[in-house]
């Protein structure tokens, strides 16, 4: 099994809409991976998945919250946010779960048969 490979630039594909990079804890198993995505201040209806061929894209925005009074001073993030990687070896496309719990979304890929280690 090969190491997977993780994207960090922002922006999303055929737009000029700039996108954060949330950051992400990667493990990987005999039987596939474990991705731990931050997503603080989302909801995990609010969050997409995607797995396509060997590569998982992992996004969600956070809307502008309107202010009934003049903001002051505002750091936190708005906006687009987009984490991708491609996984060494075939992934099982059925076999992705996702959960969400205390802003951290947890994604699990199964690898096929093909891609997993032989041990003898």
């Amino acid at each position: 099994m090969g190491e997977p490979t993780e994207s960090t630039v922002g922006g999303v594909p055929g737009t000029a809409m700039p996108t954060r990079t949330p950051l992400a804890d990667v493990t990987n198993a005999d039987d596939g991976y474990q991705v731990d995505v931050e997503f603080p201040g989302m909801k995990g209806k609010d969050i997409d998945v995607e797995v396509s061929g060997q590569e998982l894209v992992v996004s969600g925005e956070i809307k502008e919250r309107g202010h009934k009074v003049i903001l002051r001073r505002g750091t936190r993030h708005t906006g687009r946010s987009e984490y991708r990687m491609r996984l060494p070896g075939e992934v099982n496309t059925e076999g992705v779960k996702a959960q969400m719990s205390d802003g951290v979304l947890t994604v699990t890929v199964s690898t096929t048969e093909a891609a997993k280690p032989v041990t003898s």
